[in-house]
């Protein structure tokens, strides 16, 4: 396996263990099993989550109760209020048939791996911390090597670190048993056989929003999980159309879709007066953004390679080294991004959108005129 920037110093494990497979055939069938129905069961659950994008706490919620929150996102119902002057198509028919059917799926094939993990072994051997980790001081040294993109040891190619180990027995222990309890409490067949499911949540709209943030948490774990296995694995001698041409086509897909909606979303409060002013304003700030993050992207890259010089690395590692870190600040930079964007958006007010309607009507009537 070639050497990757993260490991300039040391020869990796993977050496010592020609044709070993790391993990189990059982595990590997779960997981991918697992993939499958999660995949299955957030497609589902988006259109589940725009019939009706408001949250609420307690057991009742509907659309003239306060929310506890929402989602900025058109709805399939013409009833729900979302500010939007349109209505998407209600998907919601088959989408609950096939989260129903996934989430059964996605329960056995995870019992199936529990009790596998249980009985081999599994998880006291590949995810329980070592007894030397099992502290305070000892996570905090692993979060701060981690935050600092320091090198891993040759041992971590066959061992999951102490980050990883703490992150998977969370999802495995923690969040799907939880996603799953609050899923059977939004069920009233369920509900009406076992009442404390949801009594002991606070109510039924309280297990759809606990539900909801806790998918958001999962979804988390996936990206992260994803973006470092493909990290992890672009080698020093990569290939273009294996290692680097997909994740350019995935970005040009992301850039293709999200540019229109930027400047349609900074546009759309503009007067037709000032529609070149806000034009220039969003292409400038593009420009100028786009220059910056450039820039600091560059340094780091450089500041990065020259570290991994100085420690012995040759010139490719270093160059690897850099660009991923580089990379890794440009991720960081989108997920702050879309945090502004969903602290800033809010949906406009029913005044300012009465006001805004008179005032595009007596645009139209003058045209007329």
């Amino acid at each position: 396996m070639a050497e990757t920037a993260w490991s300039v110093d040391q020869p990796t494990a993977v050496a010592a263990r020609p044709g070993t497979p790391r993990h189990a055939a059982l595990v590997r069938v779960t997981h991918w099993l697992t993939t499958l129905c999660f995949l299955a069961l957030l497609v589902s659950g988006l259109e589940i989550v725009v019939s009706h994008p408001r949250f609420y706490w307690g057991e009742t919620g509907n659309v003239l109760t306060p929310a506890l929150f929402s989602i900025p996102i058109p709805s399939s119902r013409a009833t729900v209020p979302t500010g939007y002057g349109y209505v998407l198509p209600d998907q919601n028919g088959w989408s609950r048939y096939l989260h129903f059917e996934a989430a059964w799926v996605l329960v056995l094939t995870g019992a199936l791996y529990v009790i596998w993990g249980a009985l081999s072994g599994h998880f006291r051997k590949d995810l329980l911390p070592d007894a030397g980790d099992r502290s305070v001081q000892a996570f905090s040294r692993a979060l701060v090597r981690h935050l600092r993109f320091a090198r891993p040891v040759a041992a971590d190619a066959w061992s999951y670190n102490l980050v990883q180990r703490l992150s998977y027995l969370l999802v495995i222990f923690v969040l799907f048993p939880l996603v799953i309890w609050t899923g059977l409490a939004m069920s009233p067949a369920f509900v009406s056989a076992v009442p404390s499911t949801v009594t002991i949540l606070g109510g039924r709209q309280s297990a759809r929003t606990l539900h909801f943030l806790v998918t958001v948490s999962l979804v988390a774990f996936l990206l992260v999980h994803v973006a470092m296995v493909w990290f992890a694995r672009l080698p020093v001698d990569a290939s273009y159309l294996v290692d680097v041409a997909p994740s350019l086509f995935l970005i040009g897909i992301g850039a293709g879709l999200a540019f229109p909606s930027i400047v349609g979303l900074a546009m759309s409060g503009a007067h037709a007066s000032d529609a070149g002013l806000a034009s220039g304003l969003v292409n400038t700030t593009r420009m100028v953004g786009g220059s910056l993050g450039l820039a600091l992207m560059a340094s780091i890259a450089t500041s990065r390679g020259a570290e991994l010089s100085v420690a012995g690395a040759d010139g490719a590692t270093a160059l690897t080294g850099g660009s991923q870190l580089a990379l890794a600040f440009a991720a960081v930079l989108i997920v702050g991004a879309i945090g502004v964007a969903w602290t800033v958006l809010r949906e406009p007010r029913a005044d300012a959108r009465a006001d805004r309607e008179t005032e595009r009507d007596g645009d139209l009537v003058a045209d007329a005129a």
